[in-house]
């Protein structure tokens, strides 16, 4: 990955059964073995699809600190904003 801080992303594909998502890095490649899925409860309530997305965002900043990204335990920690609602 380029080590340039900050330079990767965290890529998604939102489903509904499983969220799927890669890391890419700063060119646009996917980083090998950063491909991951979590379930989708998409015919849940609202707050198991919320927590589902923050899962998922977490263990991709986990894997990219795990691979010399950037800190997460110094990132801000994620948000999810919607129509009527943002919080950490």
């Amino acid at each position: 990955m380029d080590s340039t801080p900050n330079n990767g992303k965290l890529l998604f594909d939102v489903g509904g059964t499983f969220l799927k998502a890669v890391i890419a890095d700063g060119n646009g490649r996917f980083v090998p073995d950063t491909e991951y899925s979590v379930p989708m409860p998409s015919d849940g309530p609202r707050e198991e699809i919320e927590q589902a997305l923050i899962a998922a965002v977490e263990r991709g900043m986990r894997s990219a600190a795990d691979r010399g990204g950037s800190d997460a335990r110094e990132s801000p920690s994620p948000g999810l904003s919607t129509s009527d609602s943002a919080f950490r």
